[in-house]
């Protein structure tokens, strides 16, 4: 009796298996197209929105870097990348893409936003609360605490201040000797309503430039009141290099002496070079 039972239930229980796999949506890897951007602004705000930038060219990048920030300095670009085991903090040719430098951190950290300041590379960690420092050659000199997560940063070249995310819709402004908070701004759209989940930052032309984790927009951002002042909708790029619910856009920097902005996502194949940023983004700003 119990031998004739097993054969019996397995000769039905492929059957089951097949249709259960059929019939559920995990079952098998998820379909490119099924993964959700943010819609940012939530309603219509009225604000100016650049849609689809043009750009001059590109680099190739490491598909295997989850870029948390971006940085150019003194002829390169610096990237530091995320996941815990994976993080790390490099130097990059900005003609060929091709890795200069780079230092891997402790595997109990996870890298996220990357800034400069007088003779050091300042990069934050997600969970653990420390700000890593390094020297100009990348070698670690030194920690910082601030007791939150980190998302992004970068520095106010006037204030001397660095501009810092946490994921919330709150801009911290902090001392980069000790990292104490100086002041704070809530970031708000046309409508008035905080603009959550602020990651990767820039600082460009006077403006305060901010992904928007999971959406295809970036901020810009008036830094004293915190008010964006519009759009800029990177669609295009997205469709492009996006195909799950990871590798989304985040990463920016720009160079003022060439008036260049360098835009990438998390594990693109690319980053993307948009040239004459003034003359594109502030030739209509009063």
């Amino acid at each position: 009796m119990r031998d004739s039972l097993r054969r019996r239930i397995s000769a039905v229980l492929p059957i089951l298996v097949g249709l259960v796999l059929c019939g559920c949506p995990n079952a098998e890897s998820k379909p490119v197209e099924d993964f959700h951007i943010l819609q940012v602004p939530g309603q219509p705000d009225n604000l100016p929105e650049f849609l689809n930038p043009e750009t001059a060219g590109f680099l190739p990048h490491d598909e295997s870097s989850f870029t948390q920030g971006l940085l150019f300095h003194d002829g390169f670009l610096y990237e530091s990348t995320g996941r815990k085991g994976e993080s790390k903090v490099r130097k990059l040719d900005p003609k060929s893409g091709a890795t200069v430098a780079q230092t891997d951190l402790e595997p109990e950290f996870f890298g996220e936003g990357l800034a400069y300041f007088e003779n050091s590379f300042y990069q934050l960690t997600w969970v653990a609360g420390v700000c890593l420092v390094y020297d100009e050659n990348l070698k670690p000199t030194g920690q910082l605490m601030y007791g939150t997560q980190g998302w992004g940063l970068t520095l106010d070249p006037e204030s001397k201040m660095f501009a810092f995310s946490d994921g919330s819709a709150e801009i911290r402004f902090l001392d980069p000797k000790n990292f104490v908070t100086k002041r704070r701004v809530t970031v708000t759209d046309g409508n008035g309503r905080p603009i959550q989940n602020l990651n990767e930052l820039e600082w460009v032309n006077g403006e305060l430039w901010a992904n928007v984790w999971v959406s295809d927009v970036v901020a810009r951002i008036d830094p004293n009141t915190g008010k964006v002042l519009g759009w800029v909708r990177f669609k295009s790029l997205v469709k492009e290099n996006q195909h799950t619910q990871e590798d989304v856009l985040n990463g920016l920097a720009y160079d003022p002496e060439s008036d260049t902005l360098w835009v990438t996502g998390k594990l693109w194949k690319r980053i993307y070079r948009i040239e004459k940023v003034k003359e594109k983004f502030f030739s209509q700003r009063s």
